[in-house]
């Protein structure tokens, strides 16, 4: 079963106008590269829980959590290290988008 994320939900917090579909638990991306940046790391993944992030720099990092419909479920910024509550959440795959001055990434997380 394929999902689609209306463009103008994606957009408005991408910047960008390509899709994103979940597909049975994937990601794809129409017409957009996933962006995947080693200077993040995110874990534990798949998580019940909670979820930290951590940048490798100590420039100002923001983030954004959003579920399959394309809906913003967090967004906040911290330097360095972070954590965030998923277990209010349903189980599936969610998509974490991650910034800083330097590099962008986007994460698949699965809250099991």
């Amino acid at each position: 079963m394929t999902i689609y994320c209306s463009q103008k939900s994606i957009a408005q917090y991408f910047g960008v106008t390509q899709a994103i579909y979940f597909n049975n638990g994937d990601i794809e991306f129409a017409g957009l590269t996933a962006l995947e940046d080693s200077h993040f790391s995110c874990y534990p993944n798949p998580s019940s829980s909670s979820v930290t992030i951590e940048s490798d720099n100590n420039s100002l990092t923001k983030f954004k959590l959003f579920d399959s419909n394309g809906r913003l479920l967090e967004n906040d910024e911290f330097y360095l290290k972070t954590s965030f509550s998923i277990s209010e959440y349903a189980n599936g795959v969610y998509l974490l988008y991650v910034e800083d001055n330097k590099h962008q990434s986007m994460i698949r997380i699965v809250k099991n």
